[in-house]
């Protein structure tokens, strides 16, 4: 059953000035690639290395410097590869491993299970139209809209990463099983023991919360026998987080050009838009021209770098701190 709910207001203040929002609950049913979608591979760009390696910069994974329980991952690890998991851990083998950059491939399929997504959306803006006895001036109208939108059980492909976490991390995979559901969606190169595909669907995990605020002047009047108007508007962007699960890290994606393709969001986050039209109508025809501005914006691979640069640094504050016995908020 999908729910949906909307509440609008407007409310007069004064001839010239007007308050108007509303709050709407709304559901997006998932489409047909994300139930049914056939066997597609892609890849992306992650920072932190290999998890299986032992140079993963992850607390997770086999790098014994970031993890406790790197013994146990690596003896998982190699049961995944197989046969040739010594030639793998060899040092020509891990030498030839970055500890940085990763190229992970998946294989995305449907979910004829998946469930809709829920967006909550929060809108509020003031509207000044002028009211003088100069009609060219009372054409003129001007706003300034804000807008909240939080989308929960955000239908996305599972990422490379989250599977690896899943099958590695002690508190998914307590007894470091290879038949644990995630693991066996882990595939290795039969010959080098690296890492190949990692099959994926889409799931009901990812969280959103987009918020901006638009600015828009608008004038029309009586020019040359037509009806004239300019419309401007710019959009400015205050924040555009995504997560990939409940234990990943949020990314604010502002000023790049993410967020990647494991959300269902369109990418190009960019701090600003503005967008200037210009139209004329006469009799039965009308004339408009629309120009888009967009500022320069970081590859979103480079946020994602950003991203696990701070999150390594606090894992790594958080363990100096628990091995002298200090005490931290959450």
């Amino acid at each position: 059953m999908l729910f949906r709910s909307k509440a609008l207001f407007d409310w007069g203040i004064t001839d010239t000035l007007r308050f108007r929002g509303g709050k709407q609950l709304a559901t997006r049913a998932p489409n047909i690639a994300e139930l049914f979608q056939a066997n597609t591979q892609s890849w992306s760009v992650q920072f932190g290395g290999e998890p299986c390696a032992t140079n993963s910069a992850f607390t997770y994974g086999a790098n014994p410097a970031r993890n406790p329980n790197a013994a146990s991952v690596k003896a998982l690890c190699s049961q995944i590869i197989g046969s040739v998991a010594p030639t793998y851990y060899s040092a020509a083998g891990q030498a030839q491993i970055s500890p940085v950059v990763w190229l992970p491939f998946v294989d995305a399929t449907g979910n004829p299970k998946v469930n809709p997504e829920e967006a909550n959306t929060t809108t509020a803006g003031i509207v000044w139209r002028p009211n003088t006895k100069h009609e060219k001036i009372n054409g003129l109208s001007l706003s300034v809209d804000y807008y909240d939108i939080n989308i929960t059980d955000m239908i996305s492909v599972e990422g490379a990463l989250t599977v690896y976490e899943k099958c590695l991390s002690a508190a998914s995979n307590p007894t470091y099983s290879a038949t644990n559901p995630a693991c066996l969606k882990i595939h290795r190169n039969p010959v080098t023991g690296g890492a190949t595909t990692t099959t994926v669907s889409y799931v009901n995990a990812a969280f959103a919360d987009v918020s901006g605020v638009d600015i828009t002047a608008d004038w029309k009047a009586q020019l040359a026998g037509g009806n004239f108007g300019v419309n401007f508007m710019i959009s400015s962007l205050l924040n555009y987080k995504t997560q990939d699960t409940a234990k990943a890290p949020v990314i604010d994606w502002k000023g790049s050009l993410g967020p990647t393709a494991t959300t269902s969001l369109n990418n190009g986050a960019y701090d600003f838009r503005t967008f200037t039209t210009v139209n004329y109508g006469r009799n039965k025809w009308n004339l408009a021209l629309r120009w888009r501005h967009l500022p320069t914006a970081i590859d979103a691979s480079l946020v994602s770098e950003v991203q696990r640069s701070a999150a390594n640094t606090a894992e790594s504050g958080d363990a100096t701190a628990a091995a002298d016995g200090g005490e931290r908020a959450e």
